[in-house]
């Protein structure tokens, strides 16, 4: 027989295979989007770090501006002294080296800051010639941090932690899926078919049809079976990324906090005692220089020991801030003062 035949069919799957489908997609989807807070929280991380980097330098750069005055003031000082007989001229050439190459430092610093301010505009979408300024004052953050609590905010709060539990909850839901494929669906169809006449004009009659079909499972040890071995392994997987995560951001959340107690004490230090006492040490000796009771050699050393010391305090309050800002990028959320 020759005809046009017309039909339709659709795909019914077993009862409950579909709402687990969108159950599953529903986690995958919600997955993904923990995946945007995930890189969110990053890009803040990126962008605080930059900004106390921008801040060290603005400080390193004031350093070593006072520093060039100090020196400047020493020269004229060793001058004096050489002119009348009573320094030696090394004393002068002495000092002017040392100026040189803190003018040299303050170049690289400035050369840095430069790269640094790119690096901000670049996180932030801007122009990169925009120009980054930043307050002469700035928030300083010093809270106690307790570890445990740090972890548990983690737990709680971090998109990445909430990122695996919906792919744990997605890979169950697969399986699920994979169990209900050892039954069979059915596919329901209906036609309709035109006759042409015959060559002696006798009229045929149309067809209409309608069909159903079940597609049986013949093969479920080799297929079936197999497809659920596959989402119970995937299951695995997931809960091993899941410990992964959970040992690898507890882990980075007691270094930071290590790191961020010895940075604060090192702070402690260096304003309390060591650039007070340096502070004194080269008061006394630039007294004492001019009337010929100290050594220069001695004033020298000591001022360039205080302008290391200036620097590195503001290397370790920069420090302490931007461990602050990797310890919110991993439990997810602001950290304040408490």
């Amino acid at each position: 027989m020759t005809m046009m035949d017309v039909g339709v069919s659709q795909t019914i799957p077993f009862p409950g295979k579909l709402a687990l489908k969108e159950q599953a997609a529903e986690q995958e989807a919600l997955a993904a989007a923990d995946s945007v807070d995930v890189a969110r929280l990053r890009l803040v991380r990126d962008v605080k770090q930059a900004w106390w980097r921008l801040f060290y330098y603005d400080r390193a750069i004031n350093v070593i501006a006072e520093s060039e005055q100090f020196f400047q003031q020493l020269i004229d000082t060793a001058q004096s002294r050489y002119k009348v007989g009573q320094g030696q001229q090394q004393d002068v050439l002495l000092a002017q080296l040392e100026l040189s190459k803190l003018k040299d430092e303050k170049i690289e610093l400035i050369s840095m800051r430069h790269s640094t301010g790119i690096q901000i505009n670049t996180l932030l979408s801007r122009n990169s010639t925009t120009l980054v300024k930043l307050p002469d004052q700035a928030e300083i953050k010093t809270p106690v941090l307790v570890v445990a609590d740090l972890q548990t905010q983690a737990m709680e709060h971090s998109p990445r932690f909430e990122q695996h539990h919906k792919m744990l909850s997605a890979a169950k839901t697969r399986i699920e899926i994979a169990e209900k494929d050892f039954y069979p669906d059915l596919t329901l169809g209906a036609g309709y078919a035109v006759r042409q006449n015959t060559p002696s004009g006798e009229s045929r009659s149309d067809f209409a049809s309608v069909k159903l079909s079940i597609n049986l499972p013949i093969y479920a040890e080799q297929k079936q079976a197999k497809a659920v071995d596959q989402r119970n392994s995937e299951l695995l997987q997931e809960q091993y990324a899941l410990q992964d995560e959970h040992n690898k951001v507890h882990g980075e959340i007691a270094t930071n906090a290590a790191q961020y107690q010895h940075a604060k004490q090192r702070l402690a230090l260096f304003e309390h005692e060591i650039i007070p006492q340096a502070q004194q040490a080269v008061s006394s000796l630039m007294a004492g220089y001019p009337v010929g009771k100290a050594d220069f050699s001695n004033l020298l050393r000591t001022q360039l020991s205080l302008f290391q010391y200036q620097s590195q305090y503001w290397k370790s309050l920069v420090e302490t801030q931007q461990l602050l800002a990797e310890l919110s990028n991993l439990i997810g959320e602001e950290l304040t003062h408490d």
